[in-house]
């Protein structure tokens, strides 16, 4: 009844259903011989080869628990068959044993079917590649910079850039989008997506065990492992652990208080003992949490949402607050040039200059700034003596002048110049993101705006409908930039002019008021937030290391929808786990006390036992679905 990885599931499953068919052959042939013929010594034989079937699993996992020092549910129900075979009534033991297996391998079937995504990403990896020469070989030997050729309708093997050639590729089993999208010369392309309808020439960027398929694979792996499993799972393994030898007890009780208190003969107490082990066994409360669980992380994979593990999933749904970056996470994120000043100089040349010192640069600026460069058709002069001012600019040397490209306060530093003010509060005012260029004594200004994401407004939203309410944006921009952004957008609080460092201790700061703290960004400049969050959620990570490292949550279809889909997806789950945990409570009392006050039969109390465990997958299941 224990959760296994994906691979025991499927050994154990294959195991147990034609053991379950023997056990249920013998069983009936036991019946057919005693009734029939009134046999009631060969009909015996039978039985017991029907519960030598019916714990063929069960006994080397209670056989495993012991050996650990742990009593569980399995060595219950071998208890349980052998007392009622040495009370003479092998037929019920049999039957008991064979419900229990055949229940079993139900429950580790349904939580198989939530344990697929393994294989199914395993999948989508081609075996082989095909070189640029033709040749055909193992995706295993190909190298970063490795040129591959990929026909239509075949899938692309690698993580790498397009060099030649348009195509569609259809990425809706990496990121869950119903449209496929168009990948054409400089473009990336993700391994396990399919190549729709042209011929592309791609260069790999990553060796196969470095590929986003590889670490999303390695992701669902550590979510479906033992130690990434949620609070309210460890909590029901350890009550399962500690309750199994309080049942034996109680068990032993009964039989004493039926035996001496009630004078009934040693069988008939004997087989009400068996009776109660059976009925108070806790076999739907240790599944109450993983069938919930496990279906949630399967449908939220198959969603386009990666979700760490089991205990993310339950901080998910306590969230109660989301911070959010600004540049590409709720705009997004290709700022557009929209004027630039320049004071002395041309505009060419300081524009260049400034592009020339932020060719490498990552920040969505310095990419807009050079875009806009090569836009124009200018060429990039080379920049020495190059370095890089943590939240403030960059500084170098083009053709012996000095530059500053960053903050106008720090690269017009100690510079008299009125007008460059103005025309930065200006600016500013109208909600622009301006970049200040020094070169010598030359000064300029760049004016970008970015644009929110079409889906922001509606994510927002969203978010309040689902219970939650403060929604704060943490940004490195300029206040006038950030409240510009703020004006179309239904947030609760603003902070900006935030370094990385500033808006890590800003969730700090709201965690230590008792907040559940969301952050959700671009996985990238906000690592050490997403670190520092109850859940870092990031987004269009199929394609960044980085955040597939940093992240909890990545949602790869990179469209901010994903966010209170997956908040509202681990509620449901949190919500399924409060409800199994109940119903196994509720079934365990109400079969424990008809035990007690009325007695049943033994294998009525199996049925009725192993029924309500069941009901309790089954509705962990569903979610899968939902």
């Amino acid at each position: 009844m224990s959760v296994k990885t994906n691979d025991a599931v499927v050994l154990k499953a294959d195991r147990q259903i034609p053991a379950d068919a023997i056990a249920a052959g013998m069983a009936g042939l036991g019946l057919a011989i005693g009734f029939t013929f009134h046999a009631f010594t060969a009909s015996v034989y039978f039985y017991f080869a029907a519960m030598i079937c019916g714990g063929a699993v069960a006994v080397p996992e209670a056989i495993h628990a012991l050996r650990n020092r742990r009593l569980d549910v399995h060595a219950l129900m071998i208890a349980a068959a052998i007392g009622a075979a040495a009370i003479g009534r092998p037929g019920e033991g049999a039957m008991l044993l064979f419900l229990f297996a055949l229940s079993g391998a139900l429950e580790e079937f349904a939580l198989g079917r939530t344990k697929s995504a393994i294989n199914s990403l395993i999948k989508l990896r081609p075996a082989q590649a095909r070189r640029k020469d033709g040749s055909m070989v193992p995706i295993e030997s190909i190298a970063a910079g490795d040129l591959l050729i990929v026909h239509p309708a075949e899938g692309i093997p690698i993580d790498g850039e397009v060099v030649s050639g348009i195509s569609s590729i259809d990425q809706a089993v990496m990121t869950g989008e119903s449209e496929p999208v168009s990948r054409t010369v400089g473009d990336r392309v993700v391994g396990g997506t399919l190549n729709l309808d042209g011929i592309l020439t791609i260069r790999a960027t990553a060796a196969c065990r470095d590929s986003a398929l590889e670490r999303v694979i390695e992701m669902v792996e550590r979510a479906q492992d033992e130690k990434s499993l949620a609070a309210s799972e460890r909590l029901a393994d350890r009550v399962g652990q500690y309750y199994a030898p309080i049942v034996l007890a109680s068990a032993v009780l009964w039989y004493l208080s039926a035996r001496y208190a009630f004078h009934i003969d040693s069988s008939a107490a004997t087989y009400r003992a068996l009776t109660l082990l059976v009925a108070a066994s806790p076999c739907a409360l240790v599944l109450s949490s993983p069938a919930a669980i496990l279906s949630a992380l399967a449908a939220a994979g198959r969603n386009g949402l990666l979700i760490r593990s089991g205990s993310v999933l339950e901080a998910l749904a306590k969230v109660d607050y989301v911070a959010f970056d600004k540049t590409g996470t709720l705009t997004t994120g290709t700022p557009r040039l929209q004027w630039i000043w320049t004071d002395g100089c041309s505009q060419d040349i300081l524009l260049a200059a400034a592009a020339g010192a932020e060719a490498a640069a990552p920040h969505p600026l310095a990419k807009a700034l050079v875009r806009s460069t090569r836009d124009r058709g200018l060429e990039l002069p080379k920049a020495v003596n190059h370095r890089e001012i943590p939240g403030k600019g960059v500084c170098a040397d083009i053709d012996s002048a000095s530059l500053r490209v960053g903050h106008p306060d720090w690269a017009f530093a100690d510079v008299a110049n009125p007008q460059a003010m103005v025309k930065v509060e200006e600016a500013r005012a109208a909600g622009y993101s301006v970049v200040a260029i020094r070169l010598g004594t030359y000064l300029g200004l760049a004016a970008f705006s970015d644009e929110l994401r079409p889906e922001s407004v509606m994510t927002l939203n969203r978010l309040r409908t689902v219970g939650i309410k403060d929604l704060v944006m943490l940004t490195g921009d300029h206040d006038r930039a950030a409240q510009y952004i703020c004006r179309h957008l239904p947030l609760t609080e603003v902070r900006s002019e935030l370094t990385p460092q500033d808006k890590a201790k800003a969730v700090q700061d709201l965690t230590a008021t008792g907040r559940v703290v969301a952050m959700v960004g671009d996985g990238v400049n906000d690592a050490p937030a997403l670190a520092g969050s109850a859940v870092g959620i990031t987004l269009g990570g199929i394609g960044s290391d980085v955040a597939l490292d940093s992240a909890d949550v990545v949602i790869m279809k990179d469209n901010l929808s994903g966010v209170p889909e997956a908040i509202s997806r681990a509620r449901r789950a949190r919500k399924t786990a409060i409800q199994n945990v109940a119903i196994s409570l509720i079934g365990v009392v109400a079969l424990t006390l008809t035990v007690i006050v009325r007695g049943i039969a033994l294998p009525w109390a199996v049925v009725l036992h192993e029924g309500v465990t069941v009901i309790v997958v089954l509705n962990g299941v569903r979610l899968m679905w939902s």
